[in-house]
């Protein structure tokens, strides 16, 4: 710290370097001239034993002007947790992996684990997209047979070509070659157009294809 200051007089950067408002004048008032701060380093950039002092003061209370003992509003954290989806689905004779960051911003990673999110393709308007929903529904029905489908309001659609929103991977053998336990070395990263992936052409225009959940991560973004 006591560095910096003393760069900022030499390089005679134009701000108040005792004041953590950063308001901008010459190396010893602040904006407007208006800066009431004494002057605690000589032209040499040489701290005085004041500015020792107030140095430690700050390093202890940082959201705090050691000179005119104002509380600074610190801005509010713009911290937010979100769901890390992964899953798979198939195309074709192969087992295809898919990552996707689902949109719901939450405050805490526990509130983000209990995302409800659910991915599926689908064909709209002649092209094949990723529908994000907000809720997914599984279970045994009154015969008792086992569903599973998205569910609730549609959150968002990524288009193929928004390629820095999902990854995909395709395994590098077929699914009848598959072994039985598989990790991430099975797979190779994939780019085909879905379009071509699910041979859009020949697909009626209600198709679609559920994306099953596998694990999750959380991620946050600072």
């Amino acid at each position: 710290m006591i560095k910096l200051i003393s760069d900022d007089v030499k390089n005679n950067i134009e701000r108040c370097n005792q004041c953590i408002h950063w308001e901008y004048g010459d190396s010893s008032v602040g904006e407007f001239d208006g800066c009431s701060h004494p002057i605690l380093y000589d032209d040499d950039g040489i701290i005085s034993d004041e500015m020792n002092d107030l140095i430690i003061d700050a390093i202890d209370h940082p959201n705090q002007c050691v000179l005119c003992e104002k509380i600074v509003d610190k801005p509010k954290s713009d911290t937010n947790y979100r769901y890390n989806f992964m899953g798979d689905f198939n195309a074709g004779d192969f087992n295809y992996s898919i990552e996707v960051l689902m949109p719901t911003k939450y405050k805490t990673p526990e509130e983000a684990k209990g995302d409800k999110g659910s991915l599926r393709f689908e064909k709209q308007n002649d092209h094949i997209v990723l529908v994000i929903y907000s809720g997914w529904v599984q279970g045994f029905d009154e015969n008792h047979q086992w569903h599973e489908h998205v569910d609730g309001k549609v959150l968002d659609i990524i288009q193929w070509s928004e390629w820095w929103r999902y990854k995909v991977a395709k395994a590098k053998v077929k699914d009848a070659e598959m072994p039985c336990v598989i990790d991430y070395s099975d797979y190779i990263p994939d780019a085909t157009n879905w379009d071509e992936l699910f041979d859009v052409e020949n697909r009626p225009d209600n198709w679609t294809c559920i994306v099953e959940s596998l694990a999750y991560s959380i991620i946050g973004n600072f």
